[in-house]
C-alpha cells in the first residue's frame, strides 16, 4: 500500500511486521468505554477517511484541513487518514482550512471552506443524536460505509508540508523526527507502550501521543476523565512503560 515517506512509513512498517498488536487504546471514565485498536484496524479507519476527503470531498493534495477534537482515537485517525490523503493537518481554529473534523462541543465550526464532518465520540462511533448544524456530515454516517482500501493513494514527498504548526509548516520527514525525538524524552523504545491524557488533536499531545508511538513501533494507552489514582492501576493493568501526564 503506497504510503508518504516519513512519519507514515513508520505505520507502513508497523502493519507489515505486527499487525494485529494493539496501537491505540482509549479509558474514558465518564462512559465506562474502554476501546482497542490494533494497528490493522486503525489503518483501516485511516483508509476510510482517506477515501471520504480524496474521493468523496474530492480534496486535492495539500489542502488544509482543520482537526478540532477533544482526546480520543478518532481525532489519531483523522489526523492520520489527512496525511495519508496528501492533505495538510491545521490544529489552529484560526487558520483558513477547506475542510474540518470536530468533536462536540463544538456547534459553530471552524473556518472551514467546504466541508466540515461531525464526530459524537460516542462508543463504537455511533451517529450523534442531536441535529448537525446545515451542511455537517456525521463521522458515523459517512465514514464506516467507506472501503478498507484506499481508492486513490497519494504519494507526498517528505519535504511535502503535513502539519500547520506554531512557527510555520513542518514536512512529513520533520514529523518523524518530532516524534523520535520525543521518543527519547518520554523514555519511550520500540515495542513499549505509553500511557497519557495529552490530546493528540494538540502540538504536544500530537507529538507523544501520535508521532513518538508510530516513530518507534510502539503503543500509546489515552486516559480521558480519570483520576490520579485510576491512572496507577491502568499503568500497572496496561503494562506501560512510560507515561506523560498534562499535570505536570
Amino acid at each position: 500500500m503506497l504510503r508518504p515517506p516519513g512519519i507514515l512509513s513508520a505505520l507502513a512498517e508497523r502493519l507489515r511486521a505486527d499487525p494485529g498488536r494493539p496501537l491505540v487504546t482509549l479509558y474514558d471514565d465518564a462512559t465506562g468505554e474502554r476501546v482497542e485498536l490494533s494497528a490493522a484496524t486503525f489503518d483501516n479507519w485511516v483508509c476510510k477517511l482517506a477515501n471520504l476527503f480524496a474521493d468523496d470531498w474530492e480534496l486535492e493534495p495539500g489542502e488544509r484541513l482543520a482537526v478540532l477534537m477533544p482526546t480520543h482515537w478518532q481525532s489519531m485517525v483523522s489526523i492520520v487518514a489527512a496525511w495519508t490523503a496528501g492533505l495538510v493537518v491545521a490544529l489552529d481554529p484560526d487558520v483558513g482550512v477547506s475542510a474540518s473534523v470536530v468533536g462536540p462541543p463544538s456547534r459553530t465550526g471552524p473556518r472551514a471552506e467546504r466541508h466540515v464532518l461531525a464526530c459524537s465520540l460516542r462508543p463504537f462511533a455511533q451517529a450523534e443524536p442531536a441535529p448537525l448544524p446545515p451542511g455537517w456530515l456525521d463521522f458515523a454516517n459517512e465514514v464506516s460505509p467507506q472501503p478498507d482500501a484506499l481508492i486513490m493513494p497519494a504519494a507526498a514527498a517528505s519535504d511535502a508540508a503535513a502539519l500547520v504548526a506554531p512557527g510555520g509548516l513542518l514536512t512529513h520527514a520533520e514529523l518523524a523526527a518530532r516524534g523520535r525525538a520525543m521518543a527519547d524524552d518520554l523514555g519511550l523504545a520500540p515495542g513499549g507502550r505509553l500511557i497519557t491524557d495529552l490530546n493528540p488533536a494538540e502540538q504536544v499531545g500530537l507529538d507523544a501521543a501520535l508521532l513518538a508511538p508510530l516513530a518507534t513501533g510502539s503503543s500509546v494507552v489515552l486516559l480521558v476523565n480519570v483520576t490520579i489514582a485510576r491512572r496507577r492501576l491502568l499503568a500497572a493493568q496496561e503494562q506501560a512503560t512510560c507515561s506523560r501526564w498534562s499535570d505536570g
